[in-house]
């Protein structure tokens, strides 16, 4: 039996590659960056080192795990903690996840089919709703009820 579902992910548009740190754990720097893509936009550049991902220290974290923690719901942040040439930048670089990724996932016995490319998604079109009119309700008339005569009994 083939069990298989979409995941919709955003990514930043950005390819790492592990690399030994001589101190002990793994590095991971930015190999290729999507033109325009959102690393890209907030300053992120190739051979980069991420060293936290939302201030979260990631050298004992195996490639599997970096990649789940950049990636996330589309429309939010991404705290990048960066080295650049052998020195840590002085404030994180904060990036909008808005790559979106679709990743087709299958069972075991479809390990061995070839993956599926990414697909951009479709366009949204948006129509406004009908205009909506008012119309006040209708007078409501009162009619006062006829007049009562009384008399009083005579004594």
């Amino acid at each position: 039996m083939i069990y298989q579902h979409l995941v919709r992910k955003a990514g930043i548009g950005i390819s790492l590659q592990q690399v030994n740190d001589p101190r002990g754990g793994s590095k991971y720097r930015v190999g290729d960056l999507l033109p325009n893509a959102p690393a890209v936009l907030s300053g992120v550049q190739q051979g980069d080192t991420i060293l936290t991902v939302d201030d979260v220290e990631v050298s004992s974290w195996s490639p599997a795990m970096v990649n789940e923690a950049i990636l996330g719901p589309i429309g939010t942040w991404c705290k990048l903690g960066l080295e650049r040439n052998e020195q840590p930048l002085p404030a994180p670089i904060m990036v909008l996840r808005s790559h979106e990724l679709r990743v087709l996932k299958h069972a075991a016995e479809q390990r061995s089919a070839p993956a599926t490319s990414p697909q951009p998604p479709a366009p949204v079109s948006y129509q406004a709703p009908a205009p909506v009119s008012y119309q006040p309700p209708a007078p409501v008339s009162y009619q006062a009820p006829a007049p009562v005569s009384y008399q009083a009994p005579a004594p």
